[in-house]
């Protein structure tokens, strides 16, 4: 992917993370019977429940997080492979930021029924699926370096 691209992509996912939440907003309903339901929530934490009810905390971490990414995203080389996963941490991190900053919380919905999880959203999909990813191309090039 050309680097020039990188804010489009990091504005769609960010757009489309926010109009999931508008759209879901106090919603409640089964989308796949045993497997995935709409739960709106309000999270006033940071991930997975850290810092509840320290909204400060969560922007100001939030903030220094995206700045961290969006800084190691813009040293990327053009056309690396950890530019798609580096966009989508920074979009999943904005997206977040914005209802933080807006809301005092962060609006989830997504619920997984065949398993006692957190309830997430598109935001913490991005940034966990980015992560993995770049987790995945550090391990593929050391194996590969190493060998």
């Amino acid at each position: 992917m050309p680097k020039k691209t990188v804010p489009w992509l990091m504005l769609g996912l960010t757009l489309l993370d926010q109009a999931v939440k508008h759209w879901t907003a106090h919603r409640h309903t089964v989308l796949l019977p045993g497997v995935l339901a709409l739960n709106y929530t309000e999270n006033t934490g940071f991930s997975l429940g850290l810092f509840e009810h320290s909204v400060a905390v969560a922007v100001i971490l939030s903030a220094i997080i995206l700045c961290a990414v969006l800084f190691a995203l813009f040293r990327t080389p053009d056309r690396s492979p950890f530019l798609i996963p580096l966009t989508m941490i920074c979009a999943g991190a904005a997206g977040n930021l914005i209802d933080r900053v807006l809301l005092g919380f962060v609006r989830d919905m997504f619920e997984l029924l065949f398993v006692r999880f957190y309830i997430f959203n598109v935001a913490d999909v991005c940034i966990t699926a980015g992560a993995g990813i770049c987790a995945a191309l550090l391990l593929c090039s050391g194996k590969k370096a190493a060998s």
